[in-house]
């Protein structure tokens, strides 16, 4: 073993720290009066860093995003008060609830949570909606030993990980009792496993999350470092020293060895065969393959986290099916019965329980999401395959008009009536 040791020498590389540890959700009390979100109370930010780090998980929450609410609010036969509401023209940011809108449905498909500041006028009569980064909100720890989960204030901060210098700021929770502080905060989350903040639809993905992105830091830093070695080159000419050694390969990988020139090469030296250098060429594996079928499955983990069932309707080509104009059709209907819907009307309700605060009696509604189809000519067989699929009514009306009918013919054919109010659903 003695004798090995002097023949082989490894030369140490500098490795790259290993991927961070994810985001875990834990709620503690902190000694500065507000409950941590995650062990290190920096939970959304590591939130952001992995929607950053997987390009397939950025695309999908954008495009969820941009179904629940880029469309707007839905301003058909709405008062002069409701639209009034909408267009927020007191807004020191000049923004609509339509812009608003589409930032909380993003932040909701991140965070699962999103964040709003009203604020009340003057007269505390009436309130204008401002849009809230829900990364920036800390509740109020309550006092020890109470069992409520009740906070009455929230602690804002720009930036969590440097509270020295982004002093917590607190606000009143908002209240329609308690108008004594005009600027309020509401903190909206969905109702999963934590006490008081957000967490994600994909949470149970995370390890799909990240592994995603080792695979693809794994082949970048491939790239970089010119793939597995190919070849062994052998120095017969004797043993130099370490200092020889080190200043030899140097010298040859410098010249060899880069991103152009791919391939790493691994250099030894012993004493004989007449002095002249052996090159053995080292054949590859079949790891490419592995990383093919490994890509596959951490596919499918993070389209089931995102309760994706067709990937066809993000864009995302299944090998070996075509997709036509009726999957697509159908495959919307399904995901905004089971997916958008509800995350629509449970941002309805929270925005028609503040437009009665301003005296708007409307209900307001979100806009449906729609394929744009308008350059693929409609058929019998679109209309035949709506009429027989096993989804609702509503949808059948919907598609319906998607494949050009009329309402009144989409009405007779579906047997939905949209001019039959539904049930009011009273916010939480």
């Amino acid at each position: 073993m003695d004798n090995l040791d002097k023949q082989i020498k490894v030369f140490s590389i500098a490795r790259e720290p290993s991927v961070e540890t994810q985001p875990y959700f834990e709620e503690t009390r902190n000694r500065g009066g507000w409950i941590n979100f995650g062990s290190d109370n920096l939970a959304p930010i590591k939130i952001m860093e992995w929607l950053n780090k997987s390009s397939r998980h950025n695309s999908i929450v954008k495009d969820k995003a941009m179904m629940i609410g880029s469309s707007g609010w839905d301003k058909t036969g709405l008062s002069v008060k409701a639209l009034n509401f909408i267009e927020n023209v007191n807004s020191k940011y000049d923004m609509t609830l339509d812009d608003i809108l589409a930032k909380i449905s993003l932040d909701f498909e991140i965070y699962g949570a999103f964040a709003l500041n009203p604020i009340w006028d003057k007269g505390r009569n009436t309130i204008t909606i401002e849009y809230l980064d829900p990364s920036k909100v800390r509740y109020e720890s309550p006092e020890f030993g109470e069992c409520s989960y009740e906070s009455e204030n929230f602690y804002i901060s720009h930036n969590w990980a440097k509270i020295r210098e982004f002093k917590p700021i607190i606000y009143p929770k908002f209240s329609e009792e308690d108008r004594t502080f005009p600027s309020q905060i509401l903190y909206i989350k969905d109702h999963r496993n934590n006490s008081y903040y957000g967490e994600p639809e994909y949470s149970s993905g995370m390890n799909w999350l990240e592994l995603d992105y080792a695979i693809s830091r794994f082949h970048n830093q491939c790239v970089k470092q010119g793939f597995a070695p190919s070849m062994i080159i052998n120095f017969a000419t004797g043993i130099p020293s370490d200092e020889e050694m080190r200043s030899m390969i140097l010298r040859l990988r410098q010249e060899y060895e880069n991103v152009e020139n791919a391939g790493k090469v691994i250099f030894t030296f012993s004493d004989g065969k007449d002095g002249a250098p052996t090159i053995t060429p080292i054949q590859l594996n079949d790891s490419d393959k592995k990383y093919i079928m490994l890509n596959e499955e951490v596919q499918k983990g993070i389209l089931a986290a995102h309760r994706i069932k067709n990937p066809i309707l993000f864009g995302i080509e299944t090998p070996g099916k075509l997709g036509g104009r009726n999957e697509m059709l159908e495959s919307l209907a399904i995901f905004q019965s089971t997916y958008i819907d509800p995350k629509q009307k449970f941002i309805e309700r929270v925005f028609n329980k503040l437009a009665r605060i301003n005296g708007v009696q409307d209900e307001l509604k979100i806009k449906k999401y729609q394929i744009d189809f308008s350059k693929i000519t409609s058929g019998v067989t679109d209309i035949l395959s709506v009429l027989e699929s096993t989804i609702s009514p509503e949808q059948k009306y919907h598609l319906l008009i998607y494949n050009g009918l009329d309402k009144e013919k989409s009405k007779q054919l579906s047997g939905y009536d949209p001019a039959q109010p539904e049930e009011n659903i009273t916010p939480n």
